[in-house]
């Protein structure tokens, strides 16, 4: 299965990559290229908008981290095609080590990309993940969200979304900042609250 999986993985990033030349952007990302020259950041997407916040992403110093799920498998195939290197686990498998990974990563200059929702959903519903890796290196976390006007969009928990070509794509950021000492008791409840926000206009 996780051969068939990537393959069709590596076929959905290279039509994708094809696609993208096609959308139409609306980009308000300004507090994702800000936080981010200020230094690396922690990212956090949700898993049915990986696809295009990939793509969106590239050119930017980033380590997406990808579950070890077979849903993993195939986004780990498609993101290959971009060009990223990857870290495989997430809550339920290989969690500890992608994390230790993704510190890594921040001490490197990276900026660990984690949807949030994943593996197994539900969706829109976060991990502590991003808060915990968040708080241990006091860095930001920026919320990156996209709305196609026209998806294809499977029949999975999290919806996956490939935008249609010629689509346009509401891109938006929204910055967290951990306090620069001590716990951060609201900081699942703010990542929640800014993964449901919908978008400036």
């Amino acid at each position: 299965m996780s051969r068939w999986a990537r393959l069709l993985g590596v076929t959905l990033g290279r039509m994708a990559l094809v696609w993208a030349s096609t959308w139409r952007l609306r980009l308000d990302v300004g507090a994702l290229d800000e936080t981010m020259a200020e230094g690396p950041v922690v990212v956090a997407i949700l898993h049915g908008e990986l696809l295009p916040a990939g793509l969106l992403a590239r050119g930017r110093s980033m380590l997406p981290m990808v579950s070890q799920s077979k849903d993993g498998e195939i986004i780990a195939g498609a993101l290959s095609v971009f060009g990223f290197p990857l870290v495989r686990g997430g809550s339920s498998k290989g969690g500890a080590e992608a994390l230790s990974r993704a510190s890594e990563g921040l001490a490197e200059g990276l900026s660990p990309v984690l949807a949030v929702d994943g593996p197994r959903g539900p969706a829109g519903v976060p991990k502590p993940g991003a808060v915990r890796l968040a708080l241990a290196s006091r860095r930001p976390i920026v919320v990156v969200r996209v709305q196609p006007s026209r998806a294809w969009r499977a029949r999975s928990w999290d919806r996956f979304m490939v935008p249609w070509p010629f689509a346009t794509l509401h891109v938006w950021a929204i910055r967290l900042d951990p306090p620069p000492e001590g716990p951060w008791d609201e900081g699942l409840a703010a990542l929640t609250d800014a993964l449901t926000r919908s978008p400036p206009k």
